[in-house]
């Protein structure tokens, strides 16, 4: 199990550590001039977000005995305005009964999904040049590094971990390129690249939405195959005839194997000894 967590705080190391010198390198305004912009719509998105969020939970809150009094309409329609628009169109008689109810929370859904997939297209459209620089370091991290270190990454120097064959010898460059795409995904940042310049609102968000959920799916499946396989191999392991290995567990089964040897080369030289001095 100790294995198992390594492996897991090795990634959690090395994604972090490529996060924060994308997030450095997008910060450079002659590198990303976008920086103002982005700073700006990820704002207004998280805020959206938040907002809505909050406004649905307070209109459960108020709705829970039946009827939302004046009091909690008035409290409503002054913090969330227009996120509150279909609760003041059904809300002209005083009364919300559960017919009206369901057609607020269902217009208010609507509404959300229509402002929110605007609002994540305007910041995808200025974390363009984020989305290229966590590419290429992502690519420099994850294939470059290995091949120079051969198959240790910061995290997993960090841990002792190594990558390599599956008959204990290097790991080639493709199979380095085949394991950075299963475990790390770029190529979900490539298509958000293309497709932010390419694709309308509507079908940018949808395939955002599917390749967000099949990295996700890979990555859970990865790590699902890590700790209930007995050697302990993740997808990208098995589709690259690759695994990872702990240094100091390979280097005390070397120096078995040595001993070992010595042993019986040892034995042998006594045997070869005594059959002489009988002869």
């Amino acid at each position: 199990m100790k294995y198992v967590y390594n492996r897991v705080i090795a990634y959690v190391i090395d994604m972090l550590l490529v996060v924060l010198i994308s997030v450095l390198l997008s910060r450079i305004s002659f590198i990303n001039p976008d920086i103002n912009k982005y700073n700006k719509y990820n704002k207004l998105y998280s805020e959206f977000n938040l907002n809505y969020q909050s406004y649905v939970n307070d209109l459960s809150k108020y709705y829970g005995n039946s009827e939302i009094s004046d009091k909690e309409y008035n409290k409503l329609v002054e913090k969330y305005g227009d996120i509150a628009s279909s609760l003041v169109k059904y809300y002209d008689d005083s009364v919300i009964d559960k017919k009206e109810y369901d057609k607020v929370i269902n217009e208010t859904n609507k509404s959300y999904m229509k402002e929110n997939k605007k609002l994540y297209f305007d910041l995808s459209k200025y974390s363009f040049i984020y989305n290229i620089i966590l590419f290429v370091v992502i690519i420099l991290y994850f294939i470059v590094l290995n091949i120079f270190t051969r198959g240790q990454t910061i995290g997993k120097k960090l841990l002792g971990l190594k990558i390599v064959n599956v008959n204990d010898g290097e790991v080639s460059i493709f199979n380095y390129i085949i394991r950075c795409i299963i475990l790390y995904g770029p190529l979900y940042y490539l298509i958000e690249i293309v497709g932010v310049r390419l694709l309308n609102i509507n079908d940018f968000y949808t395939l955002s939405l599917i390749i967000s959920n099949l990295k996700n799916y890979v990555l859970v499946a990865t790590f699902m195959f890590i700790l209930f396989r007995k050697d302990n191999r993740g997808l990208h392991d098995i589709i690259c005839r690759t695994k990872v290995i702990s240094v100091a567990a390979k280097r005390e089964e070397d120096v078995e194997v040595i001993k070992e040897t010595s042993k019986k080369k040892s034995s042998k030289d006594k045997k070869i000894v005594i059959d002489e001095k009988e002869k």
